[in-house]
């Protein structure tokens, strides 16, 4: 039988148990964004660089990165969000899956953010 591990700071499971730092997630409120990303910008550079939740699990599965706050207009309503499944609210876009900089839109209609049913039901 596997041992219950404690998740590294501020990282928590998405179901009581986790035997791995591979069962870690960001919590509600953030989303994990690779510790090397030149993709984040601004406020989100600083944070890679200060950030003490840069971690790899002691058993190699290459879970890496950072917990970063959820950026003006995203949606982390949900535990273990990615930069790269990061939900848009209406009115914002990004150039890329893999940039965590968001643009408002000129105009709110030309930019409907994410399906958060639909985008619920391809992450879970």
């Amino acid at each position: 039988m596997v041992a219950c591990q404690a998740c590294p700071s501020p990282r928590v499971t998405i179901e009581p148990g986790a035997s791995s730092a591979q069962g870690c997630v960001c919590p509600v409120g953030s989303f994990l964004a690779p510790a090397s990303s030149s993709s984040i910008g601004g406020a989100g550079a600083d944070q890679v660089l200060d950030a003490a939740d840069d971690v790899e699990d002691g058993g190699g599965g290459g879970v890496t990165g950072v917990c970063l706050p959820c950026p003006l207009g995203a949606a982390c309503h949900v535990p273990g969000i990615s930069l790269e499944t990061l939900p848009l609210l209406p009115g914002y876009w990004r150039i890329l899956p893999s940039s965590a900089t968001l643009h408002k839109c000129s105009s709110a209609s030309a930019c409907p953010g994410t399906d958060l049913l639909r985008w619920e039901a391809q992450v879970w």
